[in-house]
């Protein structure tokens, strides 16, 4: 096709043995890729729902790490992790506290359900929405697609001490960008 022709011009090297071609779906770098849309690869998402409650640092940070992998499907990440970020900052005793476990508990079940992103479509009517804590800010992109408004990708950010003191449509509009 088109794509292996361009590929072709620029002397790019394929190696046939790591090249998937006519398949319906694609693993990719833990995401399962297809005309449905991209979702988590359950073979990586698995040890998120099975993991422990973390009792040093360096679980604390090692779970946190997995989560973030898959901030795209997590709706407002930044604010449901806070409690175990904060676990984590220089100089803070690890002590898991209820917060803690509560957060834990929220952000498996929002990535255990069926937790998909639809592909972008440029023709179909687009929306994007924000929303602002004391903590953090999340947005969300989504589409008008098949007949319901369908996700296309999270964002979140962790407030800055300096951005805590914005106003909350200050918050908002920084979540635009």
């Amino acid at each position: 096709g088109e794509a292996l022709q361009r590929l072709e011009s620029k002397d790019f090297r394929l190696q046939i043995s790591k090249c998937e071609f006519s398949v319906s779906r694609i693993n990719f770098l833990g995401h399962i890729i297809s005309a449905d849309g991209v979702t988590p690869d359950p073979k990586n998402v698995q040890p998120i729902l099975d993991a422990p409650t973390p009792k040093t640092l360096k679980q604390g940070q090692s779970l946190l790490g997995m989560v973030n992998y898959y901030h795209d499907f997590i709706k407002n990440l930044s604010t449901t992790a806070e409690p175990l970020r904060r676990l984590t900052r220089k100089g803070v005793k690890f002590h898991w506290s209820t917060e803690c476990s509560q957060a834990f508990e929220r952000l498996k079940s929002d990535i255990a359900g069926e937790v998909r992103n639809f592909i972008f479509d440029p023709n179909a009517p687009t929306f994007f929405t924000t929303d602002a804590s004391d903590v953090g800010l999340g947005a969300v992109l989504n589409q008008r697609q098949h007949g319901r408004e369908v996700p296309i990708a999270y964002a979140s950010h962790t407030l800055q001490p300096r951005e805590r003191s914005f106003a909350t449509n200050e918050k908002e509009a920084l979540a635009c960008i």
